[in-house]
């Protein structure tokens, strides 16, 4: 087993930043590694679609939030957007997605 090549330079080592430009926030992340939701009791629907080789999933939350990912077959991550979510990248880039709730 080969191990992953290591992200590019300008990745940040161990998390995440995010900054406000001309075309509005930029996110530089870690190369993500795995998607998972905290608790799957907060899931209202979830759908998988199959295009390509590739699975898109669109994860829809009790009480609002929607999350997008889509992998190829080999693993490479080719979406992952969301809307009314909350989530943690860990150093080893693996994502962990709730909805959000505000106070």
């Amino acid at each position: 087993m080969t191990s992953a090549p290591a992200p590019p330079d300008d990745r940040p080592r161990g998390g995440c930043s995010l900054h406000l430009d001309d075309d509005g926030y930029v996110a530089k992340v870690p190369q993500i590694t795995t998607v998972g939701i905290s608790n799957l009791c907060t899931i209202e629907s979830h759908a998988v679609t199959r295009i390509a080789n590739s699975t898109s999933h669109y994860v829809r939350f009790l009480g609002g939030g929607d999350l997008r990912f889509a992998f190829t077959d080999q693993g490479e991550l080719l979406e992952l957007s969301g809307h009314g979510i909350q989530f943690h990248i860990s150093a080893d880039g693996a994502v962990d997605v709730r909805p959000y709730r505000a106070g």
